[in-house]
This record gives structure tokens, sequence and C-alpha cells, in this order.
């Protein structure tokens, strides 16, 4: 049985079919640089089998499959009517009580009792045959997480965001079917920098696709 949640200090290569290139990333990066001395946030995944068992528990597979079969392919002028039922579909059944315990005890071991502690919760899709697609750019993230609950209902707005109306349109355009796709979660510590700005860094290059040159944009406070 494939688990539920990985800590980024176990998540290596051959987690790709369960979790996405991010989480490999984030987990290779505290493996092999902490020791080093840099400081990373830490983290842990919610993986794709966690998304199984919330559709399996709940009996929603079948459902879920009946509602985007509905959708109009060639003119997409029902796609906000097909989306909003399955995002309600999914949001209207609750997260089993057992997975929703996982989630809780992960977060304790990542914050412990510091209610000062924030998360982000990044949701990330892929397919068994294109782990790396951009489908991901086309689902929610959610900021500034600081408790238990709140964790647990953003793991369910991102389950719910699989099935946004421009997630629903990429698939179809992309030819991504419906019947095995799956959505895991980064789930880690805000990495606090000053009060007035923040800063991103991408890699490779994203306008000249170099892997030589990192570029960083900082973005402050208004």
């Amino acid at each position: 049985m494939l688990p539920v949640i990985k800590m980024f200090s176990r998540t290596r290569m051959n987690d790709i079919p369960f979790r996405r290139d991010k989480h490999i990333l984030s987990g290779g990066m505290i493996s092999n640089l902490i020791v080093k001395g840099n400081n990373i946030p830490n983290g842990f995944v919610v993986t794709a089998e966690a998304f199984r068992i919330y559709l399996k528990e709940n009996n929603l597979k079948i459902p879920l499959l009946k509602i985007l079969s509905q959708l109009d392919t060639k003119t997409f002028l029902n796609l906000a009517e097909t989306g909003k039922a399955a995002r309600q579909l999914i949001l209207e059944n609750e997260l089993p009580h057992k997975l929703a315990v996982e989630i809780k005890n992960a977060h304790y071991t990542l914050c412990g009792e510091d209610t000062n502690v924030s998360v982000t919760v990044h949701g990330t899709a892929t397919t068994p045959e294109f782990p790396f697609s951009r489908l991901t750019l086309q689902l929610e993230s959610f900021l500034n997480i600081r408790d238990e609950d709140a964790l647990i209902n953003a793991v369910h707005k991102c389950f719910a965001s699989l099935f946004g109306d421009k997630a629903i349109c990429y698939r179809q355009q992309h030819g991504f079917g419906n019947a095995d796709i799956a959505i895991s979660m980064i789930v880690a510590k805000v990495a606090r920098t000053t009060p007035s700005s923040s800063n991103t860094a991408f890699t490779p290059h994203t306008l000249f696709g170099s892997d030589e040159v990192v570029l960083s944009r900082l973005e402050k406070a208004r």
C-alpha cells in the first residue's frame, strides 16, 4: 500500500508515480542541503494516494466521471456548469476520518504546538502517462494556513480544484483522461522574508529556457 503522507526528508526520485517533480526536488533539497548548513523550509507531501482513498471511501469516482462525460467537448458552452457540479460533489463529501487524522499528525510533526507557524498548501497534479504535464498550473494553492482545521479545509479545496474550469478544459484539449487523474499536495512551512517583500526564483529561465541562468523576481508589498 502506498503511503498517504511522506515527509520531505523521506521523498526520493522513485516516488514520481504518486508525487510530482516539485515534491521530489523539495525532498532532495532537504536531504542533501540542510546537512551543509542551508536553511530550507521543511514540509511533507499529501500523496496522490490520499486523493484516491478519498474518492474510494466516498464512492465518488463513477459520479464524477458521469458529470464530466456531460461536457460539450466541441464548444465548451457548458464548461462552467460541468465544473461547478464536479466541485460541488467534491466539497459536499468530507475527508475520511483516518485520512484527516494522518494529515493532522503530519502537521503536528512539522509545526508542533507553535501557533505562530504557518504553512502553504500547493496542489500539484499528475497522470500515469504524463507525470510532468502543465496541469499543475491550473490548480489552486493556499497560503498562511495556521491550524489543523484550516489545513484540512485547504486540502479539501485542493481536491476540488482538480475540477476547476481551467483544469477540465486543459485536460480535454491535451488528451488527458479523467479516470486516472490524481492530485497530491506540498505542505511546507512559510519562508519569511522582510515584512515588505518576497522573492521568487525561477530556473531554467522562464523566457530563454537556459538552465545556466536563474531568474529572480522581487515582489514588494503594497
